[in-house]
């Protein structure tokens, strides 16, 4: 097999190459590539894998992605990792599937006999691998009408106060984000002034949660998404190969996100001051070196940065912020997470 990083449209991507033609439609792809790829005129494919792990499997880009399928005659596979959405962010053992569409009429799969055998390797594969998962694995909540229902409420409010951070970070961190509109709608992705490493990228994340968590706000230093808190986590564009911090958006109530978001916009500006001053210091240091080793602190390291003031910590006295209540302007502190016997 050989990787195709789409660099121009679908239909010359394709016209350029004779082999099988196999498309990777992934959830967790820029808002404005998904929905260029189902703008598309119909492409000659012969396969479609569609990764629906970041959508709620109620979602109707998924319906959207598979009317397209249908609408061009392609074969569709839907794939999906079950331990995030699907199970609250816990992990109930091995959570995969694998989804073989069929159509009723125009079946695609029967005018393609090469991939008529596909459903049967891949039950084979799955068999040998040992990587089946037993229905027993999957959380008890999951299938009934008020998980169903909740399910919505809960997607509606990350979506929501995704769009809400987006719009924020945008206008406080101009220059300073990576992508800002997944077609997901679950994270966000801050740039650094210095470019990024995989380890200092981890650190930053690392640290960012660290300070935050210590002034009660209700951030964790996790990879995983779709908590009742916010998660920081390093990000690596495959398309570009840069890194990046991605900040996962929880379902929180709206006046505690803001409070959040604004938090950590600050926390994340002053800290690209602090490269910034620290990159004066090293003096003849190359710029690339700075970059690995210098940007962010280490775990070890942080009370002794702290005690140089080399990295700014967000002072309490400064977490208020302005609000309306329609009457004009007024002061509101920062409100933390509700305590554990209220969430």
């Amino acid at each position: 097999m050989r990787l195709i990083t789409l660099k121009s449209s679908l239909g010359e991507a394709i016209a350029a190459t004779g082999s099988p033609r196999i498309i990777l439609l992934d959830s967790s792809a820029p808002a404005a590539n998904f929905e260029a790829a189902l703008s598309g005129s119909g492409p000659a494919l012969d396969l479609v894998i569609f990764d629906t792990t970041c959508f709620s499997n109620g979602s109707g880009r998924i319906r959207r992605a598979l009317r397209w399928a249908r609408k061009w005659n392609i074969p569709a596979v839907m794939v999906r990792s079950h331990t995030k959405l699907d199970s609250l962010g816990a992990e109930y053992g091995r959570l995969g599937s694998a989804v073989f569409v069929h159509w009723a009429t125009n079946d695609p799969w029967e005018s393609r006999p090469q991939l008529r055998t596909l459903p049967a390797e891949t039950r084979n594969a799955v068999r040998l691998f040992g990587g089946a998962p037993l229905p027993a694995h999957f959380p008890p909540y999951v299938g009934t009408s008020s998980y169903r229902m909740l399910t919505n409420k809960r997607m509606a409010a990350i979506l929501r106060n995704c769009r809400r951070a987006g719009r924020y970070f945008a206008s406080s961190l101009a220059g300073l984000t990576a992508e800002l509109h997944f077609a997901h709608g679950l994270y966000v992705t801050l740039d650094s002034s210095i470019p990024l490493s995989e380890a200092t990228a981890r650190r930053a994340a690392a640290a960012m949660s660290q300070d935050m968590k210590r002034e009660g706000f209700p951030i964790r230093h996790a990879g995983s998404f779709g908590f009742d808190f916010a998660a920081t986590e390093w990000f690596h564009n495959a398309t570009n190969n840069q890194y990046s911090v991605r900040v996962t958006v929880p379902d929180l109530p709206a006046t505690i996100w803001d409070d959040l978001t604004r938090a950590v916009a600050d926390w994340w500006r002053m800290h690209q001051l602090s490269c910034a001053h620290r990159e004066q210091r090293v003096g003849n240091v190359r710029r690339s070196d700075c970059s690995r080793s210098e940007s962010w602190p280490t775990v070890e390291r942080e009370l002794e940065i702290r005690r140089d003031n080399i990295v700014p910590t967000i002072k309490k006295e400064s977490l208020g912020r302005r609000g309306s209540d329609g009457n004009g302007s007024y002061d509101r502190p920062r409100q933390c997470g509700l305590p554990d016997e209220q969430r």
